[in-house]
């Protein structure tokens, strides 16, 4: 299983289902124990994860729920597979 993970998402979001639909995909996957909101406002999103696992692995479980998980110059992005919305984490 390995060990428990922290991780600070940043989500953009264009409307109110965006978030509906992360969140949804978030909250059922296996390796993710928890999801902490920090704050939510009409287009962004900041959360803590706790997971379990390395990153390779929580990449592998992401993708199955169709979202990618990169690294550019500000840190780690995850957005959907159609590219719509980006996530930053930190």
């Amino acid at each position: 299983i390995g060990l428990e993970n922290v991780m600070r998402i940043s989500i953009n979001l264009s409307q109110l289902r965006d978030w509906l639909e992360i969140r949804g995909k978030l909250s059922h996957m296996s390796v993710i124990k928890n999801i902490n909101i920090i704050s939510l406002s009409r287009h962004k999103a900041e959360l803590n994860i706790d997971y379990l696992g390395e990153t390779d692995q929580l990449v592998t479980a992401l993708k199955q729920k169709n979202l990618q998980l990169s690294y550019g110059l500000e840190g780690w992005l995850l957005q959907t597979t159609n590219g719509s919305r980006n996530i930053k984490l930190e």
